[in-house]
């Protein structure tokens, strides 16, 4: 029996918003990858995210971060966020807050899925 396994991105954030959803395998554990970069010039308003999650045949977002995760406020960082979701997830998705101030920032995410056994 062999192991294959997927990858699925959101499609990548230029302003702020709700992502594009990910539909994940909800027997099996996942690791949702985010990186944001705060693009040029000052921040002076952090941007944050929300990771929400779905349950298989749920109608309902649920945020698993308990609320917005601020990023930071240096000028050109990049930052990765690992969030592990719980197996019963089904769909995942990023509520994104821009940062004030800053031109060229982005946000990605994805997350590894096994396809088939």
């Amino acid at each position: 029996m062999s192991l294959t396994k997927g990858r699925a991105a959101i499609a990548q954030l230029t302003a702020g918003g709700t992502s594009t959803t990910i539909d994940v395998s909800p027997s099996y554990s996942q690791t949702l990858l985010i990186k944001h970069s705060n693009g040029s010039g000052a921040v002076t308003v952090a941007a944050s995210i929300d990771v929400q999650v779905k349950a298989a045949g749920g109608s309902l977002w649920y945020s698993l971060t308990g609320g917005p995760i601020a990023l930071g406020t240096t000028t050109a960082a990049i930052e990765d966020k690992v969030v592990f979701l719980p197996d019963p997830v089904a769909s995942v998705r990023v509520v994104y807050v821009a940062p004030t101030g800053p031109t060229g920032f982005t946000l990605d995410a994805e997350c590894g899925d096994i396809t088939s056994l």
